[in-house]
C-alpha cells in the first residue's frame, strides 16, 4: 500500500481484478490469490481427488443424478459471523448461473436445502466431474454481501 497524501492506494500487478471475484477470474494471477480467499463444498488433495471442505461428507445415488452434501459444523465467514445453509445455497445458485469458465451449470437442474445441514444437487444427467469441479472458483462459496 502506498500513501498519497490523505489517500491510500493499493497497486496491483497486471490485470488483477479490483474485487478479485472468484466467479470472474480471467487471469491466472487472480486465481493464485483468490484460491486462498474462498472455499468450496469440497477441496482437492495433492492427487486431485475430492476431499471434504465445507461439506464433511457426500453421497451420490446409484443413478448419479442426486448428490447430497452434509455440511461441517461450526462454519464461519472471515468476519466471524456464522454461515447459514441458506447463504451457502444462495451462493451455489449464483454459481449455477454460470461463469466464464463453467460448462457444468447446464447439467445442474437444482440446488436445494434438504435439512438444516444438507444440500442436494439434482442433476439433469450424470456428471462425473461434479465433485472435482466444485473445488474450483466457479463454485466458490462467497459472502452474501458479494453476490
Amino acid at each position: 500500500m502506498v500513501s498519497s497524501g490523505s489517500r491510500n492506494e493499493i497497486y496491483t500487478p497486471y490485470a488483477f481484478s479490483e474485487l478479485a471475484d472468484p466467479y470472474n477470474i480471467v487471469w491466472a494471477g487472480d486465481w493464485a490469490v483468490c484460491q486462498h480467499n474462498w472455499a468450496g463444498l469440497v477441496d482437492l488433495n495433492d492427487f486431485g481427488e475430492p476431499v471434504p471442505s465445507l461439506a464433511k461428507s457426500w453421497s451420490i445415488t446409484s443413478d448419479l443424478l442426486l448428490v447430497t452434501f452434509k455440511l461441517s459444523n461450526h462454519l464461519f465467514w472471515s468476519d466471524g459471523t456464522k454461515m447459514t445453509i441458506d447463504q451457502i445455497v444462495e451462493s451455489l445458485r449464483v454459481s449455477k448461473l454460470g461463469t466464464v469458465h463453467t460448462d457444468l451449470s447446464d447439467a445442474v437442474e437444482s440446488i436445494e436445502r434438504k435439512v438444516s445441514d444438507e444440500i442436494v444437487f439434482r442433476l439433469k444427467r450424470p456428471l462425473p466431474p461434479l465433485l472435482r469441479s466444485l473445488a474450483y472458483s466457479d463454485w466458490a462459496i462467497v459472502h452474501p454481501s458479494t453476490l
